[in-house]
């Protein structure tokens, strides 16, 4: 159990998709030429932690202890109400944080964005007749998620297009990360694993090399690629790991190359 929580620590406190989140927050804000305010970064820190704590309390309320595919999981189950809380008090902030400090504009934006995530865990947690093939389920969190990091950068952007060519190759690595580590969950479940995705993680790092004539900075470039590729070699190798390895080289994919490339 220590050894597991020494290892494993940002996957079972669900607090690798806020990290992750920070950091192309601000590599997309570099791509667009701005800088998100402390505001916009502990808002979007929040709403991403209070978000996959609530989809981690949901997942282990719904499924029975023999088919929770992950320690990480089981983790929740232990401490579900310390989830919930955490859930709740991280809505609270951000709720707070953005009708205090954040424009009208972002508001709006970032409430449809709230909604599409919302509709998005119904349909998958509340409709369990309409089943959610893998790859879909993968495009749905790489597309919501990506259009929430790069909100910020897209409204202060005085060319938004810069906002929506950096989040296409966004969506398509942060499908391919989730495919991978969901597939390989899946696996170990018993379920169907559905696709690999290494053509995503390919077609991000093609589409980000593209993007290199456009810009001024390429830090978010050379993040984007390095990551892409990084997912791609994961998703040939990924046969080879257990659900818990699997999440925590998925978090360190993401992390440490943007991580790298902001010091």
């Amino acid at each position: 159990m220590r050894s597991h929580f020494r290892h494993l620590f940002l996957q079972l406190t669900a607090l690798d998709a806020p990290i992750v989140a920070l950091i192309w927050q601000e590599m997309a804000a570099h791509f667009c030429g701005n800088t998100p305010r402390w505001e916009e970064r502990l808002t979007l820190f929040c709403s991403v932690w209070g978000i996959y704590l609530a989809d981690r309390v949901w997942d282990v309320t719904r499924l029975p202890d023999a088919r929770l595919p992950a320690f990480r999981h089981r983790f929740a189950r232990r401490h579900r109400n310390i989830f919930a809380a955490g859930a709740a008090l991280n809505f609270m902030v951000a709720f707070l944080l953005a009708y205090t400090r954040l424009t009208r504009e972002l508001i709006a934006a970032g409430s449809i964005l709230a909604i599409l995530c919302g509709v998005y865990l119904w349909w998958r947690h509340a409709m369990p007749k309409w089943r959610i093939s893998l790859p879909m389920r993968a495009g749905c969190i790489g597309s919501i998620f990506a259009a929430g990091v790069v909100l910020t950068a897209w409204m202060h952007s005085p060319h938004p297009i810069n906002g929506l060519l950096f989040w296409i190759p966004l969506t398509l690595l942060f499908s391919a990360n989730v495919l991978h580590a969901e597939a390989i969950e899946s696996r170990f479940a018993g379920e169907v694993h559905g696709q690999k995705g290494f053509s995503s993680a390919i077609a991000a790092a093609l589409i980000a090399a593209a993007l290199l004539p456009i810009t001024r900075d390429y830090t978010p470039v050379a993040g984007l690629i390095l990551a892409a590729l990084g997912t791609a070699v994961f998703a040939y190798y990924q046969e080879r790991f257990t659900p818990d390895t699997a999440a925590a080289l998925a978090d360190a994919i993401l992390i440490v190359p943007g991580a790298l490339l902001l010091l």
